[in-house]
Formats: C-alpha cells, sequence, structure tokens
C-alpha cells in the first residue's frame, strides 16, 4: 500500500524527522519523539523492501540508498563533537533499522545492490561492524550480507534506468540461498573476511501480541 499510494517519499523525508532545521512540521516536535519517528520510518520503509522486489526498485528511484548512506556517514565524522551530536540523532535502535533497511532494500536483487555498490554504501556497512551496539554490528552484518548475497547475474548494458517503474504485481519469491554474485564484491568479501565475530543474524521483526518487538512505540 506504502508503493500504491505513492507515500515512499513521505516516509524517507521522515528519516530525518527533527534534523534539518527548515523541516516545520517537526520544529515543534520533542528530541524524543522525533528520534521515534526516525526509527518508525527506518522500520516501515524496511518491511516495504523486504521480499518485495518493486518496493525495492521504487525505492531505489527515491534515493533511499542515498538518504539511510547519509545518515550512517554522519557517524563516521572525524571531529569527536560532530560524532557526539551524530550518535546523539542516530541512535543505536534507529541505527539497526538503517542497516536492516538497507539489507532489504538489496537483496535478491542485482541491478538494486550495483546502485548500492555505486554509492559507497558497503563502506557504511564495514564501518558499523565497529559500533558499539552489537545489534548494529548484527545488523550491518545482515545487510552485507544482502549486499554480496544471491541475485541474477548482471547483463554488461544493465543500469538503472533499468530498474522499472511500480506496476501491479504480486511481490517475487525469494531467490535460492547466498551466493557471491559478479562485480565488485571481491574486496568487501575480503575485507569482511578480516572482521571478528561475522556471523549471519537473523533480523526479521518479531511481532508479538499485535506489536512489534523491539520498537518503541508511536505515540
Amino acid at each position: 500500500d506504502v508503493v500504491k499510494d505513492r507515500a515512499l517519499p513521505h516516509f524517507i523525508r521522515h528519516l530525518r524527522c527533527g534534523l534539518d532545521s527548515a523541516d516545520g512540521q517537526s520544529s515543534n516536535m520533542s528530541t524524543e519523539l522525533a528520534s521515534e519517528q526516525r526509527t518508525l520510518a527506518a522500520f516501515i520503509l524496511s518491511i516495504t523492501c523486504s521480499g518485495y522486489q518493486i518496493g525495492q526498485s521504487e525505492c531505489i528511484n527515491e534515493k533511499l540508498h542515498f538518504a539511510c548512506g547519509s545518515l550512517l556517514q554522519s557517524l563516521e565524522s572525524p571531529d569527536s563533537n560532530e560524532q557526539k551530536e551524530a550518535e546523539k540523532n542516530v541512535s543505536s535502535q534507529f541505527r539497526l533499522w538503517l542497516c536492516i533497511c538497507l539489507g532489504n532494500l538489496c537483496k535478491d536483487n542485482a541491478l538494486v545492490q550495483s546502485e548500492l555498490f555505486k554509492a559507497g554504501v558497503h563502506f557504511r556497512l564495514l564501518s558499523r561492524l565497529n559500533d558499539n551496539s552489537p545489534d548494529v554490528r548484527a545488523a550491518s552484518c545482515y545487510a552485507l550480507a544482502c549486499l554480496i548475497g544471491s541475485a541474477a547475474r548482471l547483463d554488461a548494458n544493465s543500469d538503472a534506468s533499468s530498474i522499472p517503474p511500480m506496476q501491479r504485481q504480486q511481490p517475487q519469491a525469494l531467490a535460492p540461498p547466498l551466493q557471491p554474485v559478479a562485480g565488485g564484491t571481491t574486496l568487501l568479501m575480503a575485507n569482511l573476511s578480516q572482521k571478528q565475530g561475522l556471523q549471519q543474524a537473523g533480523l526479521q521483526p518479531q511481532f508479538v501480541g499485535g506489536s512489534v518487538s523491539g520498537m518503541p512505540n508511536a505515540g
């Protein structure tokens, strides 16, 4: 419904709720509530991309990967004061869902994987392997596994223009188990092999009693 109703731009903009001074709608919102709204937006976008190729393509067309990458990159500032400010704005739970969102965005989709590599998203995810939060480290492992995971090989002439516009159809079936794909993954896999504690993590949302486990309350 989010894709069909053309609501993706709204949720992507909401990833920066309370962070942009020009955002009049959230200017009167408390810091805690704005942080919660950002996390909820990342959660909704991650579900929109999960196992749904059209959702993935539409999110790429709306530059979701740039929005997520920019937020994660803000945590890599060499200035300690800027880094502390970024950690306050991009909470551990928000970082968790940004990583999961990027993983779901590119899972089993070679065209989207190619776009994420072009945007340098893999560097943002590799950086999160050193995050203070173990949940974020696990989420970055999940996203990197999706990024180098199974997908049909790209033709030499394939590019972002090949990503189809939204059409009415059912979600695509998931692809076979993870396999390396061609195009830019050799160096990434070598970098990953040097990281400690890599393991595949099951990070699908858990629904308990009609609510999502680990998510903040919207109210």
